[in-house]
Parts: C-alpha cells; structure tokens; sequence
C-alpha cells in the first residue's frame, strides 16, 4: 500500500500544477477537500455506503435508493467521484449524506472507513480503487458491485494489467452484472464465477421508474423556457465532437423541417459548438444566451434535464455513438417513451439492448450527415406506432433489476 500511495502522490504531483483550477477556484478546491475528508457527522446506526462515478451512474441510482430506503433502517451515504455527479447527486438526494468520493490513498481511505463505518460498500457498475477494495476486504466488510459491466474497451485496458489487478478483483464478494455477456470478462479478470450473478440492468427500471415522473410536454415547454414550435422536434442528445461531425454540416437543410435542440453530453462544450455552427454559417440560440430567438435551432446548455427534453422530442439522435471509446450512452431513455433513434454503430456501453433496437427498427444507424437527412425523410413511411411499441417492450421486459439487486443487498445486512 505504501508504494501505491507513493505513485497516487506523485501523480497528483504532476497533474495539478497542469490544472490550476484544483488551486485557485473554489469549487474545485472544495473537491479536493472533500476527497480527503468526509464532511459527515458520525451515526449510532449502519451505514450503507453507496458509489457512483459521474452523472449518469448517479442519476441510474435515483430509484434504487428509494427502494432500498423503504426496506432498510440503515442511513445511507452516497459518494461521488467528479464535480458534475455530487452537484447533480446534491440535488436528486436531498434526504441523505452525499460527499466527495475517497483519493484511494491508504490513509485517506482508512479515514473514510473510520468515519462512516459502513455495513456495506457498494460500487454502481464498476471501479477499481486497489487501497479501497483491500482495506475493505481486511476489514471484512462486504462490498458489492451493483449494475456491472465492463465495455470492450476497458476490458482491453484491464487485461494488459490483469496481473495487478485480478487479486482486487477476487476481494469483491459479489458482483452484480447488467448482462451474462459480461461473465467472462470478469471471471478472466480475477472475479470468482460463484461470485458473479446476472440481475439486469438498473437503468431499465429507473427508464420506467422514471417516465412516470416527467410532467406534460406542455408543463416541459413553459419550465425550460422554450416556445412550443410548430415543426417536430429533432433532440441530439448527450453530443459530442464525433457526433456534431456528422450533424452540424446538414443542420441549415435539416432545420427546413425540424426544430432541433442540442444538448452536448458536457455543456462546458458550448462554446466550441456555437463556433463550429458559426463557422458553418448557421443561425442558432444558446438556451442560458437567447442569442437568436428566432432560430430554428438551439444549443441547451443546462444539465439535468435530458429526460425531459427527450420528452417533447419527435426524433432522438444519439450521442457517443461514433465513437467506440464512449459507446454511446442510454438508450433506455429514448425507447422507454417510444421514440424513434438514430445514432451511429457505436453503442457497445449498452449492447443487448443496442443490438434489439437496431434488429426491430427502433434504432437507425446514420454513418453520414446525408444518410441522416435520408433517414428523417423515410419517417414518413414508417409505422411510428408500432416503432412506439417495440420500443417499449424492450426496455420492460429488461426490468427487475433493482429489486434483484436490493435482494442480494439485503442479505448481507442479515
């Protein structure tokens, strides 16, 4: 441990004198704080411990936690790893602790340990924090990982280490995967298959969970602020540079006969989509700006709300989706309100559920700017009902998973 913390020193070292934000903004230096130190009064009860990355791992526990609430006395404290996921966590989970996720630094994760004093640790999907997994195991306390998966992409990076980080994997006492397509990939990277059991994929269940709890299209329109158009709605959403390489030099002729939102996956990204559109010689309006109120086009730079914007939208586009390092992102959203999806070929992060939209029409790939404009003019012909349906039923009958995994928690704590 001692020289593990040895080489996350040095690279802190290193990284933060090129990111001088960590020094001199406040709400960085803030992260920096938390991750040192919990900021947590101590609690006669158990505590669950919860993790989750960045904002899409947090936002996929939202009805996980609820239902473990109800079934458990225990408090339950859920940590973040980035900026992004604590300020969306803080504002989802107003009824529990929500801190900054440990540095797996030894003694900072002893600390962590210390303070909380969990019953249970669990990790949603998956992450490799060494010092915290082999203190948690010396400790014996159980830990868990939720929702589990690993990509083609991340498996290939683990198995060039799988030397070093197989015996963190055999400390983990049960892994809960998303798909038995993901077995393998964990028994060959050190995880025990007795140890492994198949509960589906949370993101289903918060998609159905979650539907119901988005207001009218109408209520959406007068809560963000914008004019209910007359023409259909095209949202591109969870964008990112690969994907505005396909859309934005068709958007002038596109936004002839839809009105399109963009929503970039990282909003600090605004900035670099207002200049490619400028530069393309297309008309357009920041939300948080009203640059061009007039325009047929609009950049949403506001997180937290792509649930709502998938709403009122006639056609969803994808993003991540031509990029096999992302793998595109949830495509439970877009088909548990029906909707007709395009995107590219890559959507590896969801791959049972990729691959059954794509083989019933839900989902279209468009590898180029015009095969998109080609896909939008052939909607016509197509049964939008029947695409609602099918839709939906591919995300229903994927549900279950958090009551599953609530199950296997539980017994644990029993």
């Amino acid at each position: 441990m001692i020289f593990l913390d040895l080489i996350y020193i040095l690279i802190l070292i290193l990284y933060i004198p090129f990111n001088p934000k960590f020094l001199f903004k406040p709400e960085y230096r803030r992260v920096i704080k938390g991750r040192f130190s919990p900021n947590i009064s101590p609690d006669e009860k158990g505590t669950i411990w919860i993790h989750a990355v960045s904002v899409g791992e947090v936002k996929s526990l939202e009805s996980f936690i609820s239902f473990l609430r109800i079934r458990t006395d225990e408090r339950i404290i859920l940590s973040v790893t980035t900026p992004s996921g604590f300020k969306i966590a803080k504002e989802i989970f107003t009824d529990i602790d929500v801190i900054n996720g440990p540095f797996d630094l030894s003694f900072v994760v002893r600390k962590f340990i210390k303070k909380i004093d969990p019953s249970i640790i669990i990790l949603n999907e998956l992450e490799i924090w060494p010092n915290w997994i082999s203190l948690t195991n010396r400790m014996n306390i159980p830990m868990v990982v939720i929702n589990g998966r690993i990509s083609t992409q991340a498996f290939a990076r683990y198995k060039r280490f799988s030397f070093f980080i197989k015996k963190f994997f055999g400390k983990i006492d049960l892994f809960l995967l998303q798909d038995e397509n993901y077995r393998k990939r964990f028994v060959d990277l050190g995880a025990e298959d007795r140890s492994i059991k198949v509960s589906g994929n949370i993101k289903a269940d918060e998609a159905v969970s979650g539907s119901g709890k988005i207001p009218s299209p109408d209520m959406i329109f007068g809560l963000l602020g914008i004019k209910k158009p007359i023409k259909r709605i095209v949202l591109f959403a969870s964008t990112h540079a690969s994907d505005e390489e396909i859309f934005i030099p068709v958007l002038n002729e596109l936004s002839e006969k839809y009105f399109i939102i963009i929503a970039p996956r990282h909003t600090k990204r605004t900035s670099n989509i207002s200049s490619s559109l400028e530069e393309n010689g297309i008309l357009f309006n920041v939300w948080s700006k009203d640059k061009h109120p007039d325009s047929d086009i609009i950049i949403f730079d506001k997180m937290g709300h792509l649930t709502q914007l998938i709403k009122i939208a006639n056609v969803i586009f994808m993003g991540g989706s031509y990029d096999p390092a992302i793998g595109g992102h949830n495509l439970y959203e877009p088909a548990i309100f029906g909707k007709k999806i395009i995107g590219g070929p890559c959507f590896n992060n969801f791959p049972s559920i990729g691959k059954e939209l794509t083989g019933n029409g839900v989902y279209t790939i468009a590898n180029t700017g015009k095969s998109l404009l080609d896909i939008l003019a052939n909607l016509k012909n197509q049964d939008i009902k029947l695409i609602n349906e099918k839709a939906k039923r591919s995300v229903m009958k994927r549900s279950g998973a958090i009551e599953f995994s609530i199950k296997e928690v539980l017994k644990f704590l029993n």
